[in-house]
């Protein structure tokens, strides 16, 4: 696919403030197609100009497209008239009308992290999802404690899915050419999460607040005394996330 060609055709100007980058390579995007399998709702968050589009009308029949771009929408809409597209912003979208469904996408960068956000806040309704994510922020998914990298979203990630980091893709083969390579990754919902689903929104905000200042020790960003738990006179980037449930279980039966 000729990107820039098809962009300066019908008068669309990527915006780096958004963080529009367009894949190109048609090679990596059947390979990210291919790497999703479901059989649930497909949704492809932000398809711009449809490179991965059209290899998963090949592959999937029940597909559902949220394209923010008003432009893009109307591409996507000439070039592919069969499909569902909504114009719309998939983090604003209201999802509870899927009970089960699958995430597919190539993010723009501005939107990586709340779009993480997003999936863990739908488990257990998303099973699967694919995501080309700037690299740093695949790092920040699997990285380990005691690491720059470890932190909220690496936590609530691992918590209520599987990460894989799939392959890497070179910034050369985007257009414009962004400052940084990429990377696919693959989430896989935990049948059983590691925190009983009931104790879902309490945990997240747990993690949150022990996140929410990295220098300090858990019990000043709970703001409780630390002689409470040995562990509250630690940095929560010290716990393994095994170690953080345990610390959210101990600490919420001594307040109940």
């Amino acid at each position: 696919m000729n990107v820039k060609k098809e962009l300066e055709q019908f008068g669309f100007f990527p915006s780096k403030r958004l963080g529009q980058n367009f894949l190109f390579d048609e090679n990596i995007a059947r390979n990210i197609v291919n790497a999703l399998d479901t059989k649930s709702i497909v949704v492809e968050i932000g398809p711009g100009l449809g490179i991965l589009s059209k290899f998963l009308l090949e592959r999937f029949h029940n597909i559902f497209f949220i394209e923010k771009d008003a432009l893009l929408y109307g591409y996507l809409k000439e070039h592919y008239p069969e499909a569902k597209i909504v114009l719309g912003d998939a983090l604003k979208f209201n999802f509870e009308q899927f009970d089960s469904f699958s995430v597919i996408s190539n993010l723009p960068y501005s939107i990586s992290s709340a779009t993480i956000r997003l999936i863990i806040d739908r488990y257990p309704h998303i099973d699967t999802s694919v995501l080309m994510l700037q690299k740093e922020v695949a790092e920040r998914l699997t990285a380990q404690m005691k690491s720059k990298n470890y932190g909220i979203l690496t936590v609530l990630t691992m918590t209520f899915y599987t990460v894989e980091k799939l392959f890497n893709v070179s910034k050369n083969v985007f257009y414009p050419k962004p400052k940084v390579d990429s990377t696919v990754i693959r989430l896989k919902r935990l049948d059983k999460p590691l925190v009983n689903i009931k104790d879902k929104e309490n945990f997240i905000l747990f993690i949150k607040k022990i996140f929410a200042n990295r220098r300090k020790k858990i019990s000043n960003n709970l703001k409780i005394p630390p002689d409470t738990n040995e562990k509250l006179g630690l940095r929560a980037e010290e716990l393994s996330i095994k170690e953080l449930i345990e610390l959210f279980y101990a600490l919420k039966s001594t307040s109940e």
